[in-house]
């Protein structure tokens, strides 16, 4: 299996020329949503072929998933 290499950019910071901040998050353990920060817009959402395991917050170490918040 090889690398994959991808660049993305928001589409709305690109067209009006401000500077965006692409964040990559797990909606589920199947799915995964890049968000811009600057403006909140949503820029992708990608199935994973097999899904994330079960993992612990690094601040808390309690389980992630829905409703996890601090």
């Amino acid at each position: 299996m090889s690398d994959v290499q991808a660049y993305f950019h928001c589409r709305h910071c690109l067209q009006s020329g401000a500077q965006d901040d692409l964040q990559i998050g797990a909606i589920d353990p199947e799915t995964l949503c890049v968000e811009c920060a600057s403006c909140g817009s949503e820029v992708g959402r990608f199935t994973l072929k097999n899904p994330l395991p079960p993992m612990n917050c690094a601040d808390c170490g309690k389980p992630l998933g829905p409703g996890h918040k601090h």
